[in-house]
């Protein structure tokens, strides 16, 4: 506890106040989380849970440094004539595609598409709906930019477009697959 004491004396008063709310929320949805699951109920210490943000910093960073496209790119590149967010939007909505929120936009990760063909990779879409990007675009997200050891160090958006872009199928499969 003397860590994050530590810590929170060094913000300013709003950011103080919105770490101690997201802390608390934090805490809140955790106990909701594991009631509704069955689990035992477990309250998380407040390091735990600022060790939990930063980990959720760093991969939001992470993703932050992939090339992104805006909703009026995404609706140029798949042929839209005229700026049009709501076709990003509605793929987006329908978990085709990753779109992760900035602000009051959304930004997509540029790997999902074939730029030659103007669309998105059919391996990124069927991924990205069977891992669930619409409702967790974050972790999606990151799933495509983790380096895994069975693909020998490389990240799944590596295989979109090469030969190996089936294992991408296989993959999300595996990971979704209970432990045990």
């Amino acid at each position: 506890m003397e860590g994050i004491s530590v810590l929170l004396e060094s913000f300013d008063d709003e950011v103080r106040t919105e770490v101690l709310e997201y802390l608390r929320a934090a805490v809140a949805a955790k106990a909701v989380t594991s009631v509704v699951a069955g689990e035992p109920t477990k309250v998380l210490d407040p390091d735990s849970l600022l060790e939990h943000a930063r980990l959720e910093g760093e991969v939001r960073r992470q993703i932050f440094e992939e090339p992104l496209f805006d909703a009026d790119a995404v609706a140029q590149l798949l042929g839209s004539e005229t700026s049009n967010r709501q076709r990003a939007a509605k793929l987006r909505r329908q978990g085709k595609l990753v779109g992760v929120k900035h602000g009051a936009r959304y930004l997509f990760p540029a790997f999902q598409f074939d730029r030659e063909r103007g669309r998105i990779h059919e391996a990124a879409e069927q991924a990205n709906q069977r891992l669930g990007a619409a409702a967790d675009p974050w972790g999606v997200a990151s799933w495509w930019i983790r380096p895994r050891d069975v693909l020998g160090g490389e990240a799944p958006k590596a295989l979109l477009g090469t030969p190996r872009e089936s294992l991408i199928g296989e993959l999300a499969e595996a990971d979704l697959q209970p432990l045990g």
